[in-house]
């Protein structure tokens, strides 16, 4: 439960400075998300990703485990940040690790939340905004049964574009757009097909 509190009290913070760059407009495809067991994956385009996504969960009372890329746990001020809220690090060798602690954290009732590119993506990627994906998700939903809940989003990489330093600060704040997907199950569609 403590996690679960950090979470929500770093995603208070991230809803301000959101507010500073950028407005909001989710539309729903599938239900609207609700706390349990679900494993929810986003397109990863921006660092803005980040308090965007984060205040997504905080709207519906939301506080996943979220996988970082281990190398932001390097960074001390990130580190303690990530550690506060619970994330866990993903990267080379830490897969196994990654698997069991989101499988518990299913078991346990609460959502687990990742990027499965692994990375920003690309201009070249940019296109379709998803880049290439790692199979880690379609290991968690096959061991765990959880549905999957794909997020797209859109316009983050206007706000704060790969290789800048800080988000664009703009006179008319730009409206990033979120569109949630229904659940998915690996075994409605088989492993290749989910990917």
């Amino acid at each position: 439960m403590t996690t679960e509190r950090n979470f929500f009290r770093v995603a208070r913070v991230c809803v301000g400075v959101r507010r500073l760059f950028a407005k909001v407009d989710v539309d729903y495809v599938g239900a609207v998300p609700q706390p349990g067991p679900v494993i929810y994956v986003a397109n990863h385009r921006s660092f803005f990703d980040i308090p965007i996504g984060v205040e997504f969960y905080l709207r519906h009372g939301i506080a996943p485990e979220v996988a970082v890329h281990q190398r932001y746990f390097q960074n001390r001020v990130l580190g303690a940040i990530l550690r506060y809220v619970g994330a866990q690090p993903l990267g080379k060798g830490l897969g196994e690790q990654w698997l069991a602690s989101a499988s518990e954290t299913l078991d346990a009732g609460r959502a687990v939340a990742l990027m499965p590119q692994g990375r920003i993506t690309t201009a070249s990627d940019q296109r379709s905004g998803i880049g290439a994906l790692k199979s880690g998700v379609v290991r968690l939903a096959q061991a765990t049964g959880a549905p999957v809940v794909p997020i797209g989003a859109v316009g983050t990489n206007e706000i704060w574009p790969l290789g800048r330093r800080l988000p664009r600060v703009r006179c008319r704040r730009p409206t990033v757009r979120i569109c949630v997907g229904a659940a998915m199950f690996v075994e409605d569609l088989g492993p290749d097909e989910f990917m």
